[in-house]
């Protein structure tokens, strides 16, 4: 559908969203509340059925009498809208006018999803008093070499102004995020911590602003803002502050500021997530420039520390160890090694080529034998013809692992073109030969846990930035309190088993006596 100034932009999620809500229900369940909602395409198909009533009644309007109009028009969404519609029935003829002289109100209304939902277009001065702009950002590589992609500003700003909003979603405890080696139990289908030995942390920890003294986690829901990068003090060109846009809920902000939050961070306790930061501009902005924020003291001294973690290991070598990225545009225009070659690229690197294949024509061989490294033996293997390049070529599905036997040049722009070994992908056992391979669809790849990204001996980069210290609300400084916490919590239930146990055992207790009174009786009866 067309999109106006001033609409919300809505995404179908699917039929099938939440399966615990909108699962299709059993006809002889069936009832409203489990019925699955409308979604845009039905919307869309509801605007053609009432663009056709719209006309039939339009081109009959002389032959209907107002009695009759109105019995087609109870047939056609009663019956025949409710047999089509099957489970949805019910949300089609609440989305249809209950007249058929209002169909047009639907047609001014730019269809069947604003004539139910009309605040989903808003007047463009309701939205300047009430809403943020989310257009001052937009992303593009960084000024910081090696940094990725930064946040830069789509036109100029003044001191103090707002730049951007920053919707915030709560963790209420950090350790969520926390990682742990995990073992399998096969014989009893379990999944269990090998340890409590926290090995390193989720990546969305880096995205997150944090502070020392609490366990909260704020992660910013809004576009382009989680690009802005760090700069120290000065360097720094916008800020964060706890916003007071409209569009929150202040009742809900307080609420989710009052109390510890590993109580009181429970969303069935709030309407919505409620927090939000804005970014607002600490000095002039132009148009263009790079957007910094600081991410705190203690960031910086991590970073730096785990910097200095990688120059101490690598203190002695003359050169960094070269990734598979790297190694790649060395060979653009080298061609790869053979069996025969010296080698010239390191053993953490593996090559990969992306291949459409075709049989071989008839008349050349379609059988090769190779020496199989792995066990030293000779194996005979198919042979296929490398296919011309089309677009399904470079898909992600034909990309496999092989091995360079042998390269002739060609007088094309493929520079050269090769016979590789192949390790079929779908097959770890099976290997093909693929010819005529151009130079272009190899490329190297690191090897699986040998890059830098594995090395266990120097853990990922994992740090929040930090909270400024006025923003914290004191109800979140529970850090120190969270032992305490923990062994109330500890407490309570094991008081709780401790008071199950204590009803046991006086039941049991008093089962005992009774079977002894019951004995006892029984041995005066046998005394008589």
């Amino acid at each position: 559908m067309d999109i106006e100034p001033g609409m919300e932009i809505l995404l179908d999620f699917g039929d099938h969203t939440d399966p615990w809500l909108y699962d299709p229900p059993h006809p002889e369940t069936e009832d409203e509340e489990t019925q699955g909602p409308l979604h845009l395409m039905d919307y869309k198909k509801l605007d053609q059925v009432v663009e056709n009533m719209f006309q039939f009644f339009d081109k009959y309007k002389e032959e209907l009498t107002p009695d009759a109009k109105t019995a087609m028009y109870d047939f056609l969404v009663k019956d025949v809208l409710e047999a089509a519609a099957g489970h949805k029935a019910e949300f089609v003829k609440k989305a249809l006018p209950k007249d058929a002289d209002d169909l047009h109100l639907v047609k001014k209304a730019g269809g069947t999803l604003l004539y139910n939902v009309p605040d989903l277009k808003r007047d463009l001065s309701w939205l300047r008093e009430n809403g943020q702009c989310m257009d001052g950002l937009e992303a593009k590589p960084s000024t910081i070499p090696e940094a990725g992609r930064g946040a830069f500003a789509t036109h100029d700003f003044s001191k103090d102004e707002f730049v951007a909003p920053m919707p915030l979603l709560q963790i209420a405890d950090r350790e969520i995020l926390n990682m742990r080696n995990l073992v399998v139990d096969k014989e009893n289908y379990v999944l269990g911590y090998v340890n409590e030995t926290v090995v390193t942390h989720q990546l969305l920890l880096n995205y997150c602003f944090g502070h020392p003294n609490s366990t909260v986690l704020l992660f910013p829901l809004s576009s382009v803002t989680n690009f802005i990068n760090h700069a120290s003090g000065d360097k720094a060109n916008v800020k964060i502050i706890w916003s007071k846009a409209p569009w929150l809920q202040q009742e809900e902000v307080d609420k989710w500021k009052q109390g510890n939050p590993l109580y009181t961070f429970d969303v069935r306790l709030h309407q919505s997530i409620g927090l939000g930061f804005d970014v607002i501009a600490t000095r002039n902005i132009a148009q263009g420039d790079e957007i910094f924020i600081d991410y705190g003291d203690d960031w910086v001294q991590a970073w730096e520390d785990h910097v200095q973690q990688w120059r101490t290991k690598y203190k002695d070598l003359e050169e960094w160890p070269a990734r598979a990225v790297d190694i790649n545009a060395n060979f653009v225009d080298k061609p790869f090694d053979t069996p025969e070659d010296k080698p010239t690229y390191p053993d953490h690197v593996q090559t990969f080529c992306y291949l459409e294949e075709m049989q071989v024509p008839m008349g050349q061989p379609r059988r090769r034998t190779i020496l199989d490294k792995e066990t030293g033996k000779e194996q005979e293997v198919d042979i296929y013809l490398y296919k011309k390049e089309t677009v399904a070529a470079w898909e992600g599905d034909q990309l496999r692992p092989c091995q360079v036997l042998e390269r002739k040049e060609t007088k094309d722009a493929f520079f050269y073109n090769y016979t590789v070994l192949v390790m079929d992908a779908m097959d770890v056992e099976g290997k093909h030969v693929s010819i005529e391979v151009p130079h272009k669809s190899i490329r190297f790849y690191d090897r699986s846990f040998l890059s830098d990204q594995s090395d266990k001996s120097i853990p990922s980069f994992r740090y929040p930035m930090r909270i400024p210290d006025p923003l914290l609300p004191e109800a979140w400084k529970n850090l120190e309190t969270k032992a305490d916490f923990i062994k109330k919590m500890n407490t309570h239930f094991t008081k709780k088993e401790m008071d199950k146990d204590d009803v046991e055992d006086k039941n049991h207790t008093n089962d005992v006596k009774d079977k002894n009174h019951t004995d006892n009786n029984d041995d005066d009866s046998e005394d008589d």
